[in-house]
C-alpha cells in the first residue's frame, strides 16, 4: 500500500524515509529560511555590540592586573589567562555575526572556515578548563589548606596554566580537523561547527564528543562538585573567613554561578533538544526545526558573550590595592590564611606582609608567622 499524499506534496513516512541530521548550525536541503531574518538580524546586532564591549572590558582587566599587582600569585595567573581566553573566543562572534547575517551563507573560503570554528573552540575550551581550575584551586584552599601551601605558588600556577592551555589546544585542534563545509546547490555555502546522524557511526559518535566533553562533561565533572561543596562550607561556617579570603571566594562563586547558569545550562538545552530532535518519530516540518534549533544555538552562544562580558565586571575590585589592617583571627579555626598587600609611601618602599597557614590551636596571635618582604 502506498503511503497518502498530504499537501505539501510529501508523504506521511516522510519524516522516516531519510536520515535525520543534527547540525550547527542546521540548514535543510530545502528552500526554507533556516532562521527568521529579524531574529538573526537582533542576535547579529547583538553580537556585534557585547563583543567588541566584551573585549575591552578583557584588555582593561588584563591592564588592571599587571599594573597593580606587585606580587603575582595563582589566583592572579588564572584570572588573566581566562581573561585571555574570552579574547580569544570572543574574536570569532563578529565574523559569525556576519554569517548569521547572510543566513548562514559563507562566502570565505574553507580554510578560513576553519580557522573561524578553530578560535571559537580554543577560546571557549580554554575558558572553562580556567574557570574549572579557579574553583578547584579555591575548594582545595577551603578543605585542605595543608595540601594547598604546597602549590600555592608562581611556579606549579605556570605548570597548570600550560597544561590548560595545551588541552585547549588538542580540543581545538580535533574541532579544527572535522569542521563541516558543505555546498548546497551549488550556490549555499555552509561552515558548520557540528554534524550528528541519527544512525550510529564513526563520524556522529566523533562529533558528539567534540561537542559534549568540553561544553558539558568537563564543566559537569570538574565544576559542579567543587561548586556545591564550597557553597556548603558558606552555608555551613560559623565563622568569618580570615583577612580578604571572605570576599574572593563570594567572588569566586559568583563567577562560576555565572558561568553555570548562562553558558553550562544553555550547553544543556542545545544537548536536550538535539536528542529530542533525532529520537522523535513525530513528523514536523524540516523549517520548524531548523529554527528552533537555530534560535537555541544562537542562544547558547549569546550567552557565552554575555559570560565573557560579566566576569571581568565581577572580578573588578579584586585587584584594587588595600592595606591589611588586621591579623586574621584563629581563635575560632584549625587553620588561618592570610594575604595581603600594603603598599606605604614611596620613600618607604613597597612592603608585602604574608600570613601563611599555620595551626592555630592556641588563642595566642602572636603565634602567628609573619613574613616581610621589601
Amino acid at each position: 500500500m502506498t503511503s497518502s499524499k498530504r499537501e505539501d506534496n510529501s508523504t506521511d513516512d516522510n519524516c522516516t524515509s531519510h536520515l535525520k541530521v543534527f547540525r550547527i548550525p542546521q540548514i535543510t536541503d530545502g528552500d526554507c529560511e533556516p532562521i527568521n531574518a529579524v531574529v538573526a538580524q537582533i542576535f547579529s546586532d547583538l553580537y556585534y555590540i557585547l563583543t567588541f564591549t566584551a573585549i575591552a572590558v578583557n584588555i582593561i582587566k588584563i591592564v588592571s592586573t599587571a599594573r597593580r599587582t606587585q606580587n603575582w600569585s595563582t589566583s592572579h595567573l588564572y584570572l588573566v589567562n581566562v581573561a585571555v581566553a574570552h579574547i580569544i573566543f570572543l574574536l570569532s562572534c563578529p565574523v559569525w555575526g556576519i554569517y548569521l547575517n547572510q543566513k548562514y551563507d559563507w562566502h570565505l573560503g574553507k580554510y578560513a572556515c576553519s580557522l573561524m570554528n578553530f578560535t571559537n573552540a580554543l577560546g571557549h575550551f580554554g575558558s572553562v578548563v580556567f574557570i574549572c581550575v579557579i574553583c578547584v584551586d579555591r575548594m582545595v584552599t577551603i578543605y585542605f589548606p595543608l595540601i594547598s601551601i604546597q602549590y600555592k605558588n608562581v611556579k606549579f600556577g605556570k605548570i597548570i596554566v600550560m597544561a590548560s592551555w595545551a588541552l585547549s589546544l588538542v580540543i581545538a585542534s580535533l574541532g579544527y580537523a572535522y569542521t563541516t563545509f558543505k555546498v548546497y546547490g551549488r550556490s549555499k555555502h555552509v561552515c558548520g561547527s557540528m554534524h550528528v546522524d541519527d544512525v550510529l557511526n564513526i563520524t556522529t559518535v566523533w562529533s558528539f564528543i567534540l561537542f559534549l566533553f568540553p561544553n558539558i562533561l568537563i564543566p559537569t565533572i570538574a565544576l559542579v562538585p567543587c561548586y556545591v561543596k564550597i557553597m556548603i562550607y558558606l552555608l555551613c561556617q560559623k565563622t568569618r573567613l580570615p583577612c580578604d579570603m571572605g570576599r574572593a571566594v563570594i567572588l569566586d562563586i559568583t563567577y562560576t554561578s555565572s558561568f553555570l547558569i548562562l553558558c553550562l545550562s544553555s550547553g544543556y538545552a542545545a544537548l536536550i533538544i538535539c536528542f529530542v530532535y533525532l529520537t522523535s518519530t513525530v513528523c514536523h516540518s524540516e523549517c520548524t526545526w531548523a529554527n528552533i534549533i537555530n534560535v537555541s544555538t544562537e542562544t547558547a552562544r549569546l550567552m557565552n558573550v554575555f559570560n565573557a562580558l560579566i566576569g571581568p565586571l565581577i572580578y573588578l575590585s579584586k585587584f584594587r590595592s588595600s592595606p591589611c589592617t588586621s591579623l586574621c583571627d584563629c581563635s575560632n579555626l584549625k587553620l588561618c590564611s592570610c594575604e595581603c598587600s600594603h603598599q606605604p609611601p614611596p620613600s618607604e618602599g613597597i612592603q608585602t606582609v604574608q600570613l601563611v597557614y599555620i595551626s592555630c590551636h592556641a588563642d595566642d596571635r602572636n603565634d602567628l608567622k609573619i613574613h616581610t618582604n621589601r
